[in-house]
């Protein structure tokens, strides 16, 4: 399954839906990737996260001010991921 939503605050949800998930990600790694991303010019990029029982990945895009943050799993911890991202989506 898959779900997608815009995202004003990436990292917080990020930090939410890599607990739910038991996913290793730590407090200002997006940050920093979106930095990065940010001086380097190009248009569109994509920051993945990937586990046992969920992917999450993020679209960044030059000219936009929102993300869109997906989930692909199943089960349990889908379910929960996916009531955490419309709860904290934009």
């Amino acid at each position: 399954m898959k779900h997608t939503e815009y995202v004003a605050d990436t990292e917080a949800v990020l930090i939410g839906l890599s607990k739910i998930a038991n996913l290793s990600f730590t407090q200002g790694e997006f940050s920093s990737f979106e930095d990065e991303f940010s001086d380097s010019g190009v248009d569109e990029t994509q920051y993945i996260i990937k586990g046992v029982d969920l992917e999450i990945s993020v679209i960044l895009e030059k000219y936009e001010g929102y993300f869109l943050v997906s989930i692909s799993g199943s089960g349990k911890v889908f379910d929960k991921s996916k009531e955490y991202l419309i709860k904290n989506c934009s």
